[in-house]
């Protein structure tokens, strides 16, 4: 009993302290924390009615969050005797890491088509979601909203959120507890634990980067190692292109000097390759993207998928008319769309337009280093293209 009184005393000491002394690095996760919430159907979805501001710990960059009475990112109030353009996606599409007046969904509010009919724009994007998530909160919502146009931007990790999403939902007899399954029990309350609790948060923290920096310190840099001696005589595809990366001890192991954080990116050409690559989409990407169509269809909405850059290695080598092997997801996608003649953008055609202020290409202003997420002009390069695009498509015609 004295044991339990002391960790319980502990405890209490550990979250007030962490409560104020306002940790960077903490804060910024807890403030994260602090505008999400558990759904029921769907895991997690955005808070009614929140206002967070963000600041990253490194000073990468600040963000200013608010959501509506739904959980909309910076969407103003439902107004559906407007005509609706939603915006529904992952973190990219959401516009994670700059202010709500500046990600490219806001920048559509108040749209006007050739007829000088104004429309609302609203944000159901949620950081993390895959395609099977996506349908299931646009299928909570649709019915109460007055979409004419849905863009989606499908990501290159949906395959892995749709397998984590999956797991979670499984019922299998063995990994039930209270009728739940184990890996979403567990998520459910580490989830509700860490948005509360500060000391929970920390140590959740801590111990995910303990263990992504152990990996990616050690682990990762000898298997690679291991690899390319492995490598060495041998000519298949992928030995050749870790040959081609040039492997260096230096460079693995220790942290290269600090560049202007404008400086256009430097790369090997060899990265690039001439011929975009593809890969079979899973079973279970293509039944939830067919059943997001088919709600746009049964709504009479326009649905336009939206295939987004977003690391500086495609856009580089897209300024080069070469392709980037991260965007393979993007283009297997493209050749899906095809087939059910599904009309698309595909950003990566518009990467020459990405252009410092000097007038030289450079993708580097347009994401968030070290993120991937585009900054306040990524976010304007990315309303330009979707504005002339609006443009042309609406009104629908009757």
């Amino acid at each position: 009993m004295k044991i339990l009184l002391k960790i319980l005393i502990l405890f209490l000491l550990t979250e007030i302290t962490l409560k104020l002394v306002k940790l960077d690095s903490l804060e910024f996760y807890k403030l994260q924390k602090n505008y999400h919430k558990l759904d029921s159907e769907y895991f997690v979805d955005l808070e009614e009615n929140a206002s967070e501001f963000v600041r990253h710990f490194d000073k990468t960059y600040t963000m200013k969050f608010s959501t509506n009475e739904k959980g909309f990112r910076a969407s103003r109030k439902i107004d559906n005797s407007k005509n609706q353009i939603l915006c529904i996606g992952d973190s990219v599409a959401m516009g994670f890491g700059v202010d709500d007046e500046f990600t490219f969904c806001k920048k559509l509010d108040h749209f006007k088509d050739r007829n000088g009919s104004d429309y609302q724009s609203l944000n159901l994007s949620v950081d993390a979601y895959g395609p099977t998530q996506i349908h299931l909160k646009l299928k909570k919502h649709i019915k109460e909203l007055n979409p004419k146009l849905i863009y989606y931007f499908p990501s290159r990790g949906d395959d892995i959120d749709e397998e984590k999403f999956f797991e979670k939902m499984s019922l299998n007899e063995k990994d039930l507890i209270l009728g739940y399954n184990k890996k979403r029990f567990i998520f459910e309350i580490q989830f509700q634990l860490s948005k509360y609790s500060y000391t929970f948060l920390a140590f959740k923290i801590f111990q995910e980067n303990l263990v992504y920096r152990f990996n990616e310190t050690f682990i990762w840099n000898y298997q690679k190692f291991v690899k390319f001696l492995d490598c060495r005589n041998n000519s298949s595809l992928e030995c050749k292109e870790l040959q081609l990366s040039s492997y260096s001890f230096k460079n693995e192991f220790f942290v290269p000097p600090k560049k202007d954080k404008n400086a256009a990116p430097t790369f090997q050409k060899e990265i690039c390759t001439k011929e975009p690559k593809y890969f079979d989409l899973p079973d279970s990407v293509i039944s939830s993207t067919k059943k997001i169509i088919e709600l746009a269809k049964e709504n009479k909405a326009k649905i336009v998928f939206v295939l987004a850059p977003v690391d500086f290695e495609t856009a580089y080598c897209s300024q080069r008319d070469l392709y980037y092997f991260s965007y393979s997801y993007h283009h297997s996608m493209m050749k899906f769309l095809d087939k059910e003649k599904i009309e698309f953008v595909d950003l990566n055609k518009f990467t020459k337009s990405m252009l410092d202020d000097n007038n030289n290409y450079n993708v580097r202003p347009y994401y968030i280093i070290g993120d991937g997420h585009y900054t306040e002009k990524g976010n304007e390069w990315v309303y330009q293209i979707l504005r002339h695009k609006t443009a042309e498509i609406l009104p629908l015609e009757k």
